[in-house]
């Protein structure tokens, strides 16, 4: 078995993969529906091109895959071309040989492969709760590449945090014409932050107003947006049940005012899903997640942060969770 490029076009088959391979090994903790309509808004928008899907096939099914998501990385204020690594898996019911000889999935192929363009960046997100593989801590002795660790807490928003905060600001649904302003403010609120994923006005339109069942509120001043939020809605598994969730895939705020009105239509949008709640993964970057209504979730995360060159990711990193 080789590894090779996949694409788009084995969606069909990657997303009953991954079902499988991951509710396997990580349902008692939950996991993405992995449907065929989150994985091409998750592999697609303005960085396709850049996305790197490896996999490997045995009697024409699929046997293994891992996501190279192509982003574009500040860090410290300097672009780094970067990929985010995710969705890992390996078949476990391959005989022990299959599975050594797939073991190159996990090679860093972003340090550049017949089957990779090379990057700067690469990053991946681990699950406190999950175990994590223990190969990857060889690689930078093997491959010559520095590798930093952070970690940080999922936050939970609580409606009754939220509203007991008086804000006199008032959200507004959001549309695609709104895009190009939501990229400026994006720019803007990542200046204070020390890793940030740019948001261009096309990625803005695919990333927030594409995702699945997603609604984007926008806050205003005269002068222009003081905040942006995008909300949709993701099926976590758990054995046979399937719990909706209202995922925040981005929250752009000038201020707490401009936050805690986001979040008011963000609760609003969890009740009219039936969603559990309201869950921002990452809030490294808000100094006071409380002053928002947010509460840590206990679930703790792990960003890791493997470069060509050593760099300073500091402690607060605006990019998005998969």
């Amino acid at each position: 078995m080789n590894l090779e490029r996949l694409s788009v076009h084995d969606i069909p088959e990657i997303a009953p993969f991954l079902r499988t391979v991951w509710g396997a090994s990580y349902g008692q903790h939950g996991i993405p529906l992995f449907s065929e309509t989150y994985l091409r808004w998750l592999y697609g928008g303005p960085e396709a091109n850049q996305t790197v899907l490896l996999g490997a096939r045995k009697d024409g099914r699929i046997v293994a895959v891992k996501a190279l998501l192509g982003r574009e990385l500040l860090i410290q204020g300097k672009p780094h071309p970067a990929y985010l690594s995710t969705h890992l898996a390996v078949d476990p019911t391959l005989a022990l040989a299959d599975r050594l000889a797939l073991i190159s999935i996990a090679d860093p192929h972003w340090l550049g492969s017949t089957l990779c363009a090379p990057s700067d960046v690469v990053y991946a997100f681990y699950d406190g709760q999950k175990p994590m593989a223990k190969r990857t801590e060889a690689y930078p002795a093997k491959f010559g590449f520095s590798r930093v660790f952070g970690t940080f807490s999922q936050m939970i928003a609580i409606p009754a945090l939220v509203n007991r905060q008086e804000s006199p600001i008032i959200a507004r649904p959001g549309t695609v014409d709104d895009g190009t302003a939501i990229s400026a403010l994006s720019r803007e609120v990542t200046r204070r932050v020390s890793v940030s994923a740019t948001l261009s006005p096309s990625r803005v339109v695919h990333h927030w107003f594409h995702a699945p069942g997603a609604e984007v509120f926008v806050t205003e001043s005269p002068d222009g947006l003081t905040g942006a939020c995008c909300v949709y809605e993701l099926q976590i598994v758990r054995g046979a049940t399937a719990t909706p969730v209202a995922i925040l895939e981005g929250l752009l705020v000038s201020s707490p005012d401009a936050g805690i009105a986001l979040l008011r239509e963000a609760i609003k949008y969890a009740q009219r899903i039936h969603a559990k709640g309201v869950v921002l993964e990452n809030a490294s970057w808000l100094e006071t997640p409380r002053t928002y209504g947010f509460a840590p979730s206990g679930r703790q995360m792990q960003v890791v942060v493997m470069s060509r060159q050593p760099v300073d990711i500091g402690t607060s990193w605006m990019v998005d969770v998969k």
